[in-house]
């Protein structure tokens, strides 16, 4: 195997994963003409310019990422990979806006891109350059399906909805469990996933979108019910893998989303305590090997060997501070140290350069800023509500990326990181331009007392009596306090 197939492991490129699927997938009638049809179907989408169902078809097959079944692994980033390329087409017809996080987050893909020829993999580096780009652009024409709180809602429901995938992967978990006996079993679990960190970092991601669903007042209370149940069994299956990383920053995500004065949080978090607790007393009766491993694992606060990679991260980085090694080049690093770099912004300057690396980040407080901003100000409480669950999302990302590595530019986090970023985007230009409601944010603002005084009430001039008029009837007269009873008086003559 030459330095090219060690790095790229022959799987990972375009032609790999065709011939890997060709390989893999038994050349059934049925099965031809049912991925004939649904090519067919997606490239009438683009077509007609349909980009909710094409974003609603990308989430879901985005949670297949990572499958057991080779077969479906390969198929579904093969279909996600067109559904980028599609989107990435419509970005040419865009009218809206996408904001300043989004816009950071383009200059660091381009940067990357002129960075491709420094790579040791220049075609490797082509490859990941392009679904980078592919997936930024199909984020951006996103902006077009945003323009109001009911769009940005239903991109929400989209991921909620699409992760019933997940839920149906992960339900093999719990017996992987209770079943659990030798030692070589006994350890993490993510159900219908090969991989743990991918499988716990969906469910980290989905968390705060969950329990938005579940304590919004814009949705009925029928999703709202089914939301609260999803976000309870997420904590569990989280738990229940023993993965600490996507676990501990989705219970960071739910912070910003259960900060409302309101009895709705508190309940969720006492109905999480109880499942937990009931759920670990279930598991300490039936696999106590199981128990004493989470319970080591998650009270622990062992980094696992990623202080010395982060040591070896930083002295591969200083080598070439300014430039970077190249778009792409963070896997020779993995194959070189037998480890990637546990570190989403190690890996950024290590591929970018530190200019890389500062718009990564630039692109992160933009949206952090504009999330609180509208978190603390926001003119509804539909735009607050909104802006707390994007800053739940947001926060779990950044938290993943201390210590993993977001590798693939077409993976569920990459994806979601993109859209998310081009949401709270959005939702900041539409709190910029909504009128203020009746239940305006908290904000100072200089208002002029104002003084009124009371109304005068007009003093009738006296009245001169009439000098034509006899000495009597000018004295029935006088006093009058009007011309008008003066006129009005009777004439009495002596």
């Amino acid at each position: 195997m030459d330095r090219y197939d060690l790095l790229v492991n022959e799987k990972h490129d375009l032609l790999g994963r065709l011939k890997s699927l060709i390989e893999e997938v038994d050349p059934n009638p049925a099965l031809l003409a049912l991925a004939v049809g649904l090519l067919l179907a997606v490239l009438g989408l683009a077509l007609f310019g349909r980009r909710r169902e094409l974003l609603f078809l990308l989430i879901s097959s985005a949670m297949l990422s990572g499958a057991v079944w080779p077969g479906v692994d390969t198929a579904s980033t093969l279909f996600r990979w067109l559904i980028l390329s599609l989107l990435a087409v419509n970005a040419l017809r865009l009218h809206t806006y996408f904001g300043l996080p989004m816009l950071l987050f383009l200059m660091y893909v381009f940067l990357g891109f002129g960075l491709i020829a420094f790579s040791s993999m220049f075609f490797w580096s082509l490859q990941t350059g392009g679904l980078y780009l592919m997936t930024s652009l199909a984020a951006v024409a996103l902006a077009d399906e945003m323009k109001d709180t009911a769009g940005i809602r239903r991109v929400l429901v989209f991921f909620i909805v699409g992760s019933l995938l997940w839920f149906a992967m992960g339900a093999t978990s719990m017996r992987q469990l209770v079943a659990a006996k030798e030692v070589q079993e006994i350890g993490r679990v993510s159900g219908a996933n090969v991989s743990v960190v991918v499988f716990v970092t969906v469910g980290g991601l989905l968390l705060p979108m969950a329990l938005w669903a579940a304590l919004s007042d814009q949705l009925r209370m029928a999703w709202r019910v089914v939301a609260g149940t999803m976000a309870l069994g997420i904590v569990l299956m989280l738990f229940a893998s023993g993965e600490r990383s996507g676990t501990f920053a989705g219970l960071m995500g739910m912070v910003p989303v259960l900060m409302r004065k309101r009895v709705a949080p508190l309940l969720f978090v006492g109905g999480a305590v109880a499942v937990l607790a009931l759920a670990a007393m279930q598991l300490s009766t039936v696999n106590q090997k199981q128990f004493k491993y989470r319970l080591e694992r998650f009270t622990s606060a062992d980094l696992t060997g990623r202080t010395e990679i982060w040591s070896d991260a930083v002295y591969e980085c200083m080598q070439k501070p300014w430039m970077g090694h190249g778009l792409g080049s963070d896997r020779e690093f993995t194959v070189k140290y037998m480890r990637p770099t546990h570190n989403a912004y190690l890996s950024a300057w290590y591929t970018h350069g530190i200019f890389g690396v500062l718009l990564y980040l630039a692109a992160f407080a933009a949206a952090g800023w504009q999330t609180l901003i509208m978190t603390i100000n926001g003119r509804t409480q539909e735009i607050r509500e909104l802006a707390r669950a994007l800053m739940g999302v947001l926060i779990v990302e950044f938290a993943v990326g201390m210590v993993e590595t977001f590798s693939s530019p077409s993976s569920f986090a990459t994806i979601t990181l993109v859209i998310v970023l081009v949401m709270i985007g959005r939702l900041h230009a539409i709190a910029k331009e909504q009128p203020a409601t009746s239940s305006p944010g908290y904000y100072w603002a200089w208002v002029p007392q104002v003084v009124q005084q009371p109304a005068m009430q007009p003093v009738a001039a006296p009245v001169e009596p009439r000098r034509d008029l006899p000495l009597v009837a000018r004295r029935r007269v006088i006093g009058a306090s009007s011309s008008a009873a003066l006129r009005a008086a009777p004439l009495e003559r002596s």
